[in-house]
């Protein structure tokens, strides 16, 4: 089972740092100052996003 879990982990490697950029932009939106407006979202999604899912799964190769 955890065999099986790690092979998938590590085969799916930018799924996984696109997961890795998606609770990161979370934890960045959860922690932002009260009024949070629609850009405050949209600008953490895409920055986190660009940064796990096309900057370091880029530099994996």
């Amino acid at each position: 089972m955890i065999a099986g879990i790690v092979a998938f982990l590590v085969a799916n490697f930018p799924l996984n740092l696109v997961m890795t950029g998606l609770v990161a932009s979370l934890i960045a939106i959860a922690r932002a100052p009260a009024p949070r407006g629609t850009a405050l979202v949209v600008d953490r999604l895409l920055a986190w996003h660009i940064f796990f899912g096309l900057g370091v799964a880029s530099t994996r190769w």
